[in-house]
């Protein structure tokens, strides 16, 4: 049995910001209106407890000029856009979750087993969405909808005609690891977990997440210490053939792991694969959003701009076969979505705060700091550049990459204390 470690009285004093923080990890099952109303009621409270507190006029005081160049820039980007109203209202939702994000930050740092609580909270959500998988596979159907059947087989769960349970499963799972790894028997527990998580995945059979999850398992056997080097390679191998016994040997996983991923990038062996890809739809995306982050350089083409600028027609002129299907709400890539509609100056800052992020991370990995193996893996399902994401900015996508800037921002900082202590 999962037990929290909770004082009532102690959350009384931070206005029971921690509880609807451990609430907002549950309403994921419950879709992104509730997710929505969770981060809303979090982000009203904080302000509230840190005006109650005088927490706001420190933090003004000390991050003045930079709160003052932040407005500033999307003030400009605002008055740029081609519907401000579009983009004044990306703006409110940016701020919710930048203000979900320092109020994240502050619990983690002020609330004692805060982290261990979340930790174990997404681990239950996981094992949520799995059984909602399993009931979907064997009832046939779950809310009324039936497993994806369009080239493969796949599973949504709670997430009904949503099919994103790979997706979220893959973007939460390492951050549930520092629970499993309490266990007495770790190293059993950890592989088994593992393995579970990277099966349902695959169940869920979406593309990125698979790629990604697995990457990441084998990017976290590579640093983990708990095994020898002898058992990790055994456990890579054995990983790597039961992985590919799988997607073979799935009809499901196979027709869209592998045929429709043929198909769609219409592999030649005269044509490189970059070719490939820009005569996909993805592609068609890609060079649209380089192309209007050429002509929006420094300030971008707007906030939720991608979805109205991209069907000017001087962006026929893109390189790739299905340049006639170059438009949606987003280009499918957070750097380019930050390119196109913010310019390069915020995927300039973008890259260094993230460079600043690894390089702390290769160092406490080095030092052996607790919890930075599984945080740098969640980084880089997260973060890794050449993969096809949902939108950086959307209600429910978004999220995920401001909760995990949350714990990565204070796994590094905490470890910047520990250090200095010792």
């Amino acid at each position: 049995m999962i037990k929290f470690n909770f004082d009532i009285n102690k959350s009384k004093n931070f206005f029971y910001l921690d509880v609807l923080v451990y609430m907002s990890i549950f309403s994921l099952l419950a879709g992104p209106a509730f997710l929505n109303i969770s981060t809303f009621m979090i982000v009203v409270v904080f302000l509230i407890f840190s005006f109650r507190k005088k927490l706001f006029l420190k933090f003004l005081k000390k991050y003045l000029f930079w709160i003052f160049c932040f407005l500033l820039f999307f003030i400009i980007n605002i008055y740029h856009s081609h519907l401000p109203q579009e983009s004044i209202q990306r703006f409110l939702s940016i701020l919710r979750f930048v203000f979900f994000a320092i109020c994240l930050i502050f619990l983690l740092k002020n609330i004692d087993h805060f982290e261990k609580n979340l930790s174990k909270c997404i681990t239950i959500v996981l094992i949520f969405i799995m059984i909602s998988m399993i009931y979907q596979y064997y009832n046939g159907s779950i809310f009324g909808v039936t497993p994806y059947t369009n080239h493969g087989f796949g599973l949504s769960g709670f997430f009904k005609d949503e099919y994103i349970s790979g997706s979220v499963i893959s973007k939460l799972f390492f951050f549930s690891l520092p629970f499993i790894n309490t266990f007495k028997r770790n190293q059993i527990f950890t592989l088994l977990y593992l393995l579970i998580g990277t099966g349902f995945v695959l169940l869920a059979n979406q593309r990125t997440p698979i790629v990604m999850m697995m990457s990441g398992l084998f990017l976290y056997m590579c640093l983990t210490s708990i095994y020898s080097y002898k058992l990790k390679t055994i456990i890579m191998i054995f990983l790597l053939i039961i992985g590919s016994l799988a997607i073979k040997h799935h009809d499901g996983i196979y027709q869209k792991v592998i045929v429709k991923t043929t198909i769609q990038f219409s592999v030649k062996s005269d044509a490189s694969l970059i070719n490939n890809f820009k005569n996909t739809q993805w592609g068609a995306h890609y060079l649209t959003a380089i192309m209007i982050s050429q002509d929006n350089k420094f300030f971008g083409s707007g906030l939720k701009m991608f979805r109205y600028v991209c069907s000017d027609a001087k962006y026929d002129k893109i390189d790739s076969k299905k340049k006639d299907f170059r438009c949606s709400t987003h280009p499918h890539n957070i750097y380019l979505e930050l390119a196109a509609e913010l310019g390069f100056t915020i995927l300039l800052i973008c890259f260094v705060f993230l460079f600043y992020i690894l390089v702390k991370f290769l160092v406490s990995i080095k030092l052996g700091n607790r919890n930075s193996i599984e945080y740098f893996t969640a980084f880089f399902i997260l973060f890794w550049p050449l993969q096809i994401t949902g939108s950086f900015f959307s209600s429910f996508n978004g999220f995920f990459y401001f909760f995990g800037i949350a714990l990565i921002i204070f796994n590094i900082t905490k470890n910047e204390t520990n250090e200095k202590i010792n």
